[in-house]
């Protein structure tokens, strides 16, 4: 594996494998199954790599194996964390923090996962959170004298103060790691100590000695093939040449950059859905089993999360199978008097197939996830004896968590009750600064961690003839969306205005925009389309879905307006007052 014979490494690993569950000695299964996993994600065999990471995970857990345990989540937390799935990456580091806990004379280990949760979380951008864990390793790191993770802590230092726009700081300390490493030959390490000193330089204006380090940086990035090094050059070369007048050359980077910087969000996009399909699909296989060994091992504390998912699912399933139940009846009835109408009965049970699809894997995939999420953060905190990392740390990520699965299964159920046909609404007169003001107050503390200006454009007198919680919940989700793609510090305005019998509400952000095709894929409510947001907000898909739905049935219109860079607009139309029929 170290000199590079892939095909020769993964046959001694599968023959090794072999051997290991022949024997049936669970450590050596363990041991096995994690270098073939990580031998996996370095050949960037992802989905390989993920199932076999769970699949060690389970068996070191069902045999108290609790070192290699914590050695496992670490792994898989880098292998997430690799890929910007930072939520994900987090919760697997905190499992094996708290797992290192149990195990005596592991000090090592503990520190290099707490300096990574600290790089994990500074470039998630929870940078007070980072720094607290960071300054906790370089204690401990100092203490046992590990040079080369001393020096990454002290880079991730460096990190922390180059966001916080300290320059100064993050100079001092960026130095600090350059000579702590010393004579340890790590190319990597060598050529990001090189990137981030050219950096602060940028921005202290130092161009010349800034082009220094990135030439460096270009020179290594090349011998070792690195596009990720190759790309962090080229864009920095562009900004220093940019800076020097030098357009021509500036232009000639920019060309490198942007081409391998298309392949690599290509790239990152894919793995990023190999890695969380690899998740899903391991969390479904062993489901079937977890379910047949609930009522030998359920306790209230430790499984709560499980019966809620068991019954959230237990209420759809029952839901649907009654609707279907009824509409089998009433078209076998038909079925007696016309032949005609099996056809039409074969459309209704196929959009309603098609329903049951949607809800199960929405509820597989955007419930699972932050519940399971939620599982091993409440299992994190039911081990820690730390009152102060208790209150700082951990609950104000439970609170996100929580929020999270509230905002989703609000959107579910909404979304379910529209898609069973015959939900009626109650439409009245609605004044919609009340409404709007009451939203904005909702989404206060998702605005202010981004730092952005919400502006509420509205006269007093306008009023709008719809149900009530049908437009809550296009506020809701139509802001949620805004500040989900709108930069740090951007602004979003929404304007209502009245237009003869209607009134015209305008969500209208300056975020990242949406191409052509992303709006074709918003627009179809037959597709269930989500993606990430600035920084890095998971979304269900749901929240358009159900607005295009909602505002329909309340005789109203939903449109878009939006390019990439440029922002997006939302227009939305409701009658003003009472239509008569």
């Amino acid at each position: 594996s170290d000199t590079g014979l892939e095909e020769k490494a993964f046959e001694l690993y599968k023959e090794s494998e072999k051997l290991a569950f022949a024997l049936d000695f669970p450590k050596l299964k363990v041991q096995v199954l994690k270098s073939l996993a990580f031998q996996e994600f370095l050949s960037q065999n992802l989905n390989n790599a993920v199932l076999t990471f769970y699949e060690a995970i389970d068996i070191a857990s069902q045999n108290n194996l609790i070192a290699l345990e914590a050695r496992l989540r670490h792994n898989l937390g880098y292998s997430y964390y690799t890929y910007k799935l930072f939520d994900e990456a987090q919760s697997e580091y905190l499992v094996a923090d708290s797992l290192w806990d149990r195990v005596n004379g592991v000090n090592h280990f503990k520190a290099i996962t707490i300096s990574n949760i600290a790089l994990n979380a500074i470039d998630k951008g929870d940078l007070d959170f980072g720094y607290t864990y960071n300054e906790t390793s370089i204690s401990m790191l100092q203490k046992r004298n590990e040079p080369l993770w001393l020096s990454r802590a002290f880079r991730v230092k460096a990190r922390y103060f180059f966001y916080k726009r300290n320059f100064k700081l993050a100079q001092k300390w960026i130095k600090k790691s350059d000579s702590t490493l010393g004579n340890i030959s790590y190319n990597r390490d060598r050529m990001e100590i090189n990137f981030l000193q050219s950096e602060i330089l940028i921005n202290q204006n130092k161009l010349n000695k800034a082009k220094k380090h990135i030439l460096k940086v270009l020179d290594q990035a090349m011998v070792n093939k690195d596009s990720f090094f190759l790309v962090q050059a080229y864009g920095n070369l562009e900004r220093i040449e940019e800076l020097s007048g030098q357009t021509d050359s500036a232009y000639a980077y920019h060309k490198k950059s942007t081409y391998i910087r298309s392949l690599l969000k290509e790239n990152d996009k894919v793995q990023n859905i190999i890695l969380l399909r690899a998740k899903m699909n391991f969390g479904i296989e062993k489901e079937a089993l977890r379910i047949e060994n609930l009522k030998k091992t359920l306790t209230q504390q430790k499984y709560f999360q499980w019966i809620i998912v068991g019954l959230l699912v237990s209420i759809i399933i029952s839901v649907i199978m009654y609707e279907s139940n009824k509409r089998d009846k009433l078209l076998n009835k038909q079925l007696k008097d016309k032949t005609a109408d099996l056809e039409s009965r074969e459309l209704q049970l196929r959009e309603l197939n098609t329903t049951q699809e949607k809800l199960f894997s929405i509820v597989g995939h955007d419930l699972k996830g932050p519940i399971s999420s939620l599982k091993e953060l409440l299992k994190v905190m039911s081990n820690e004896n730390d009152t102060e990392k208790l209150l700082f740390g951990l609950l104000p990520k439970l609170n996100s968590y929580t929020d999270h699965v509230h905002f989703t299964l609000n959107n579910l159920l909404n979304w379910g009750k529209n898609q069973m046909k015959g939900e009626g609404i109650s439409p009245s007169t609605l004044h919609i600064k009340s409404i709007g003001t009451n939203v904005i107050d909702l989404f206060s503390e998702a605005i202010i961690k981004k730092e952005q200006i919400v502006e509420l454009n509205v006269n007093e007198e306008i009023t709008a003839w719809a149900d009530k919680e049908d437009v809550n919940v296009i506020f809701r989700n139509l802001l949620s969306n805004a500040i989900k793609f709108s930069h740090t510090k951007g602004h979003i305005k929404i304007n209502v205005t009245k237009k003869e019998n209607r009134i015209l509400l305008e969500f209208a952000d300056s975020g990242v925009g949406m191409s052509k095709e992303t709006q074709r894929l918003v627009c179809d409510s037959t597709e269930h389309y989500s993606t990430f947001g600035t920084n890095n907000e998971k979304g269900t898909g749901l929240g358009l879905m159900l607005c295009k739905a909602i505002v329909a049935r309340n005789n109203g219109e939903i449109s878009v307006e939006s390019s990439e860079n440029n922002g997006t607009t939302f227009f939305v139309y409701l009658p003003s007052k009472k239509i008569m029929a």
